[in-house]
C-alpha cells in the first residue's frame, strides 16, 4: 500500500479471541494502526448475501483530531439525502443510579455537567453550513466506551462504524489499542479506521469506499 498509494485498504477479519489472538495478533489491527490511508475492516460475521452501499454511518467521537477526521470522512461518504449519520460520544459512567445521599459530594452534578458539555460539543461538531445532505443525529452515552458504542451501533441498525486513528508512535498506537482496536474485535458491522493524516482527501476516498461497500 505504501508503494501503490491507494485511497483505501480493504481487509477481512476473522475476529479471533483468547489464546489465538494473543499468539497471532490481528493483521487488521496492525495495518489500521500504521496505515496513512483509511482501512475498511469487514468482520467475518457480516452477511454477504445482499451487499449494499453504506447508508447509516455511526461515528465514534472523542473530540480528538482523529475523531474530527472520522467525522469529516463520514460527511463525505454520506452523500444521499436518505443517508444517516449518528455521532456517538461516551461519558465514563459511575455506578448505576447514584444514591441520593451522594449528591452532597457532587458526583451526580459532575456527571450531569459532563453530559451537558458532551452534548454541546457534539452539536458544535456539525458545521453550520452542512457538508452533507444526510440526516445527522447525536447521542451521548454513559458507561464503557467499547461496550456502549457496540451496543448502540447494533440497536440503531448502523451498517458502518467510523473511528479515528491517532498519529503513529508508540504512545498513540497504545491509545489505538485501547478503544479502536477493541471495536475492530467486537463490531458486527464493518469498521472504517481513518488516520489523522491521509494522503488523499475525504472526497477522493469516498469513491473507493462506495465501491468497497
Amino acid at each position: 500500500a505504501g508503494s501503490l498509494d491507494p485511497d483505501v485498504i480493504v481487509l477481512g477479519t476473522h475476529q479471533r479471541s483468547g489464546i489465538d489472538r494473543f499468539a497471532n495478533g490481528s493483521v487488521a489491527e496492525r495495518v489500521a494502526a500504521k496505515s496513512s490511508v483509511p482501512v475498511l475492516v469487514i468482520p467475518y460475521r457480516r452477511r454477504t448475501t445482499a451487499v449494499e452501499p453504506f447508508s447509516h454511518l455511526a461515528v465514534a467521537v472523542d473530540f480528538s483530531a482523529g475523531s474530527n477526521r472520522a467525522i469529516e470522512q463520514a460527511f463525505a461518504l454520506a452523500c444521499d439525502p436518505a443517508d444517516r449519520i449518528t455521532l456517538l460520544h461516551v461519558v465514563p459512567g459511575f455506578s448505576p443510579g447514584v444514591p441520593p445521599h451522594l449528591y452532597r459530594y457532587g458526583i451526580a452534578e459532575y456527571q450531569d455537567q459532563l453530559l451537558r458539555d458532551a452534548r454541546r460539543h457534539l452539536q458544535l461538531a456539525v458545521p453550520v453550513k452542512r457538508p452533507t445532505p444526510a440526516a445527522i443525529h447525536t447521542r451521548v452515552l454513559v458507561g464503557d466506551t467499547t461496550t456502549e458504542i457496540s451496543r448502540v451501533v447494533k440497536n440503531i441498525g448502523a451498517d458502518l462504524l467510523v473511528v479515528g486513528v491517532p498519529k503513529r508512535g508508540v504512545a498513540s498506537r497504545a491509545m489505538f489499542g485501547t478503544t479502536a482496536a477493541r471495536l475492530l474485535r467486537l463490531s458486527a458491522v464493518p469498521v472504517l479506521a481513518v488516520p489523522v493524516a491521509s494522503s488523499a482527501s475525504a472526497r477522493q476516498e469516498t469513491a473507493s469506499l462506495q465501491l468497497a461497500a
